[in-house]
């Protein structure tokens, strides 16, 4: 699928290829080949990744010296080629995204169906693309954006209406990820605890936290506090 392609049926873009389609360019409106692309570092920071933690990172004396990078930065090693697909910036820390089961990926494509269908006009539906915030440029599951996703600049979003996480490996993460989320002022986040058929609603935020918990179990439903007309989990969410 085209790159064009992205914005007329993300639905489509994502199932394309049982998930080979590649997304757009995170780094925005410039890409690899572009001159900032070919900068000199990218003759030599090639992205090379360990399959765990630094074990000197689990000495105290190191931890608390050990630089993080900025949200430019990221952008610029992006652009340079020296940071993976296959990560996100999560309060100035690159960390390597969770694999994706098929009961993860069931669940978003349902939920992005459903969004698309049931959205009221003004608003779209981003999923697994960067939201650019204060120290992390997180990728939720999905984000619903204000606005025409035609018109956007050349940056990505810095806020959402509504954040939803599937959560079947990854728990612990997006539980992380809720505290970026209420700091950069997003009023509703859901986590989709897929295995267990719970959905969580997380609203006013304060600080790094949400002030209001709610929980509800499969076949209960829950109200959005931004779209009252739409409620999760909606009908058929979950596999049999």
């Amino acid at each position: 699928m085209r790159e064009n392609e992205w914005t007329s049926d993300p639905v489509a873009y994502f199932a394309e290829g049982a998930g080979k389609a590649q997304a757009p360019a995170r780094s925005g409106s410039r890409s690899r080949n572009s001159p900032l692309g070919k900068c000199r570092l990218a003759r030599f920071c090639k992205p090379r990744y360990f399959a765990a933690m630094l074990p000197v990172l689990e000495d105290p004396a190191i931890r608390a010296r050990v630089h993080g990078i900025s949200v430019e930065d990221y952008h610029t090693m992006i652009e340079c080629g020296a940071a993976g697909e296959n990560l996100e910036l999560l309060r100035g820390a690159l960390v390597e995204k969770m694999s994706k089961s098929s009961l993860h990926s069931k669940i978003v494509m349902r939920l992005l169906r459903w969004l698309m269908r049931e959205l009221p006009a003004g608003f779209f539906v981003r999923p697994e693309q960067p939201l650019t915030l204060a120290d992390s440029e997180p990728e939720p599951d999905i984000a619903i954006i204000a606005g025409d996703d035609t018109e956007m600049d050349a940056g990505h979003p810095t806020n959402a209406e509504v954040i939803i996480e599937v959560c079947v490996s990854s728990e612990a993460i997006d539980r992380l990820k809720l505290q970026i989320y209420a700091e950069a002022g997003v009023r509703e986040c859901w986590l989709v605890l897929a295995e267990e058929r719970v959905v969580e609603r997380h609203t006013a935020p304060q600080g790094t936290a949400y002030l209001n918990i709610e929980r509800i179990t499969f076949p209960g439903a829950i109200a959005s506090i931004a779209f009252p007309t739409l409620a999760l989990p909606p009908r058929g969410l979950f596999p049999e």
